[in-house]
């Protein structure tokens, strides 16, 4: 688990490619000197 983020999945219908799409979304993976925060989204085809 990621201290202070958090992790999202989801899946969804649609796009350029058609079929389900299955994505996940984790926020606050590492927060810059700066302040500035990131977030990572991954999302591929649902094969399943």
């Amino acid at each position: 688990m990621i201290p202070g983020g958090a992790i999202r999945e989801y899946t969804y219908e649609g796009g350029q490619s058609g079929g389900t799409i299955r994505a996940v979304d984790r926020s606050h993976i590492r927060i810059a000197e700066d302040g500035t925060e990131y977030a990572v989204l991954t999302s591929g085809r649902d094969t399943d």
